[in-house]
């Protein structure tokens, strides 16, 4: 018989390791916490078992032994708990636990019964089971899984057990039946478990797919707004490039060159120029666009000249300043040397960014006006560039849809300069693709107030 209970014991001894292999290994794959805590409850059964194995003698010690179990017992209701993101109730039944405890010595020394004895202890460590399994069958039936059910039997009969250790532990016989139903019940857990682990870790995943799907849904609808938007902004502006056009071309049908006047034939060609050069413009801007959005890594990023960048779009806007005769300055503040490099994709910066700031600045700028380009220090190794304009400002009401795709801004300057409506949104985009940020605020020019414009770029920078 002693030999049979052995045999048990090592048996059930070495499915508990495993299944402590098992739990271990998934904490190490997934780092996720309900593994870890069934780690701890698979060492708490196997240190529980080598107890119960060692102390078969004294009655008070027998009890005490395998009072041990509410540790374990009560880490596998909190861990069943934690599948439905349930709280456990570990004060109480610590408190329990404890009282049970203290009092086992008490009742022995008053020569009571091993079951008299051994009942509060066998009642603390079921506790612990048949709680979870009424959160489980009862109180949360709706959200409880069919594993979960399922887990509930085993908890009950688990219970069951616990109790029959007070009832039935001195039977000769009740050992090797002792051991073998917990070997059965703990067997019924290593499989419970894991399949509840599963039905968490499919619940989790389905989760993240659902955010992840409804985020790229919104993702491509923004995008398909977004083209949507600039397809309505190009026909439009493209349509209005045609009407001179269209105009000239039915007048030069109906006239030979001969027959037009010098002054006509000036403004006529003068028309189609601009109207050319306006269509060629928005093309160009859409194209750049879509090419820099379609690059899905950050490899092209660099750390390149702020400078170097500035002085190229300034000498490609040299006669758009001239005509305007804008007075220039950059200002490199703070102490901040003028050799900053700041991480952009340097074509895009120069040709879109910079280039659109700063038309944007003339555009909105008196004739004789002054445009401020300022840079300085920004926490983070970050610098921000200012480009501050005095000319006729934004009404409010503009500021805040200024880099929207979906609200067409464009203005005529202050000499009738035309715009493409899209060119602050596009360059919002570049700007997102640099990990950097802009912003724009304003007051509107009054009587006695000139107006005021400054967007304000923070871009990362080897300072």
């Amino acid at each position: 018989m002693e030999t049979l209970i052995q045999t048990t014991f090592a048996i059930l001894l070495f499915f508990a390791l495993i299944n402590l292999a098992t739990s271990a290994g998934l904490y190490i794959l997934q780092k996720k916490s309900t593994f870890a805590w069934m780690s701890v409850f698979w060492v708490a059964v196997i240190v529980n078992f080598v107890i119960q194995g060692m102390v078969q003698e004294g009655q008070c010690q027998i009890i005490m032994a395998y009072g041990f179990a509410v540790i374990p017992l009560n880490i596998l209701g909190y861990v069943s708990l934690k599948f439905l993101n349930l709280k456990y109730p570990v004060k109480s039944m610590l408190v329990m636990s404890i009282l049970a405890l203290g009092i086992t010595p008490l009742l022995d020394s008053l020569h009571l019964s091993f079951t008299q004895q051994a009942m509060p202890l066998a009642v603390a460590t079921a506790a612990p089971l048949f709680f979870t399994a009424y959160v489980f069958l009862i109180r949360h039936r709706k959200i409880s899984t069919a594993v979960m059910k399922i887990e509930s039997v085993v908890l009950i009969a688990q219970g069951i057990h616990c109790i029959n250790f007070a009832l039935f532990r001195e039977d000769p016989s009740a050992q090797l039946w002792g051991w073998t139903v917990s070997y059965a019940l703990y067997q019924l857990l290593a499989c419970v478990l894991p399949a509840m682990t599963l039905e968490d870790f499919h619940r989790d995943e389905t989760v993240r797919l659902e955010k992840l799907v409804e985020l790229r849904t919104n993702e491509l609808e923004k995008a398909l707004e977004q083209k949507n938007m600039m397809v309505r902004v190009l026909t439009h502006d493209i349509s209005n490039c045609l009407v001179p056009l269209t105009f000239f071309n039915k007048l030069l049908t109906k006239k030979s060159l001969s027959e037009m006047k010098q002054e006509d034939l000036s403004l006529a060609t003068t028309r189609i120029g601009v109207s050319a050069e306006r269509i060629s413009s928005m093309v160009v801007q859409v194209r750049n666009y879509e090419a820099m959005i379609s690059k899905k890594d950050k490899n092209h990023l660099k750390f390149v000249s702020l400078k170097d960048c500035l002085n190229e779009t300034i000498l490609q806007l040299s006669e758009l300043l001239k005509s305007k005769k804008i007075n220039l300055k950059i200002d490199f503040t703070g102490g901040l040397s003028d050799q900053v490099k700041v991480q952009v994709d340097s074509p895009s910066f120069t040709n879109s960014v910079l280039s659109n700031l700063l038309t944007n600045s003339v555009k909105f700028s008196h004739v004789n006006g002054e445009i401020l380009i300022q840079v300085k220090a920004y926490p983070d190794s970050k610098v921000e560039i200012l480009f501050i304009d005095h000319g006729t400002g934004m009404p409010q009401e503009m500021l805040e849809k200024v880099f929207s795709f979906s609200h067409n801004t464009s203005r005529d300057g202050t000499s009738g300069e035309k715009g493409t409506g899209f060119g602050l949104p596009i360059l919002k985009k570049y700007i997102e693709i640099y990990e950097g940020e802009i912003s724009v605020s304003s007051r509107e020019q009054s009587q006695s107030t000139p107006g005021e414009t400054c967007f304000a770029m923070i871009l990362k920078a080897e300072l």
